[in-house]
């Protein structure tokens, strides 16, 4: 009887989650890319006297449970982050168990009748794989692989082990050097799109428009930091084993309370935007100039480029004429972030192929997610907001460009017309340069089943 009254439970906490979730997609957008900090597993373990391995176990069985939920929903993309490269700083014993869960857990996963196969979810451990113990790069690369090759894929799971953002964007950065310096791309081919793509996360990821931590804590902890730079941020006192439903459709549903409103702000950032572009062809110009005229040489130089005479810095440049050589760069920087070549206005098309792209895809980061205090809109957008509520579509703009000057520095390519320059070299060149990134994209994903196909057997 008892068996029978907890089953009727159970049946019955189904039907109203999918109940809710209906509402929840009738109310308004659903999140593409919802990502989670699974935090508390061992303040789990330790308020209810058990070891912190079984807490860990518990929080891999509400993760199996919150993939469930999303897929209920309609999200397609979903990441965790499952093991910092920090956590190897912990102590042996619990990193042991850790490694041992995992490999115990992909396996379980990759099995004909296990999770990946029933929900159609493929999976993607992103993360530098090569630190963890070679059982488990087997079991994560056999994972991978059998779930690579499912005709039918629901969902994407990224699982992030043995993963910080700040390696993965020193990769990442790392992979376009290398590919500038072959002259498998061209300096002006290396922007915030381009870098997007060559994280481990890869081009097809949009980028993330839910990030929910638990446990409390209120920081990111070096998770997906550039994928999560417009995403709407929930901080739950719960700890992860503890998660409820309800917790997570309360973030849902605060998401898409933002919508109506982001889509006002977004279309304001969209015009200022366009003037914004508008107003940067002379800037364009001169840096273009600039890239084809002889380097100046010495501060006298630096001086008289920056409209401070030949004769030397004048009173407001300081006293070694500093001022006058920064007022420079900072003006190449803001050509630079005016562009509107291949590099910035293609950053769609560095993606997925095409020529065009909007400027609302620059300032989303090509897919569009909302900001931190925000929600996407209801035809998929998204703004950077700033801390008075109004969009900073100018400086969105602008930390674009510098981005991609930053890049361009990362990448070797300083010297005369900086960023500028690319601009009358490949300016013309939308195509081309669509076409020498995703060869690129190509590489690094046959590079990624070559590494998955030397590890399965281990």
């Amino acid at each position: 009887m008892a068996r029978m009254a907890a089953s009727l439970l159970q049946l019955l906490g189904i039907w109203l989650r999918r109940c809710i979730s209906m509402l929840l997609y009738l109310l308004g957008c659903v999140p593409q890319h919802v990502a989670f900090v699974m935090d508390g597993n061992r303040r789990y373990a330790e308020r209810r006297h058990i070891d912190k391995a079984t807490g860990h176990t518990h929080g891999y069985g509400k993760m199996v449970d919150v993939i469930h939920w999303c897929i209920e929903l309609g999200v397609k993309h979903i990441t965790v982050y499952a093991f910092s490269i920090d956590n190897y700083k912990r102590s042996m014993e619990e990193v042991s168990a850790l490694m041992h869960l995992a490999e115990e857990k992909y396996k379980e996963l990759a099995r004909d009748d296990g999770l990946a196969e029933r929900e159609g979810i493929r999976m993607a451990i992103v993360g530098d794989l090569e630190l963890p113990p070679p059982p488990v790069q087997g079991a994560a690369a056999r994972l991978m692989r059998g779930t690579a090759s499912l005709r039918l894929q629901r969902a994407t799971l990224n699982v992030c082990f043995s993963y910080t953002s700040s390696e993965e964007t020193v990769h990442a950065a790392s992979q376009l050097q290398a590919a500038v310096r072959s002259g498998e791309l061209l300096p002006s081919d290396v922007t915030p799109a381009a870098l997007t793509g060559s994280l481990r996360t890869g081009p097809s990821s949009p980028p993330v428009d839910l990030l929910i931590r638990t446990s409390g804590e209120t920081r990111l902890s070096d998770f997906l930091l550039w994928q999560a730079s417009h995403a709407h941020l929930c901080y739950l006192p719960v700890l992860w084993p503890d998660l409820s439903y309800l917790d997570f459709a309360q973030c849902v549903l605060s998401y898409q309370r933002h919508a109506p409103h982001m889509a006002a702000l977004r279309r304001t950032a969209e015009a200022r935007l366009a003037e914004a572009g508008g107003a940067a062809g002379p800037a364009i110009a001169t840096a273009e100039a600039r890239a084809a005229a002889p380097e100046p040489a010495g501060p006298a130089a630096l001086a008289a480029e920056a409209g401070q005479g030949p004769a030397g810095p004048s009173a407001s440049t300081g006293r070694n004429g500093s001022h006058g050589a920064a007022g420079l760069r900072q003006r190449r920087f803001v050509a630079a972030a005016g562009e509107e070549d291949a590099g910035i206005r293609g950053g769609k098309a560095l993606v997925d192929g095409s020529t065009e792209s909007s400027p609302r895809d620059v300032l989303s980061g090509g897919g569009g997610s909302s900001g931190p205090s925000s929600a996407r809109g209801s035809d998929g957008g998204g703004a950077r907001v700033s801390g008075d509520g109004e969009p900073a579509a100018s400086a969105g703009w602008g930390a674009q460009g510098l981005a991609r000057g930053l890049l361009a520095s990362w990448c070797g390519l300083g010297g005369r017309g900086g960023v500028g320059s690319g601009h009358g070299r490949a300016g013309g060149n939308q195509g081309g340069a669509g076409t020498r990134l995703a060869s690129f994209f190509r590489r690094l994903e046959a590079a990624q089943m070559a590494w998955i196909a030397s590890h399965a057997d281990l």
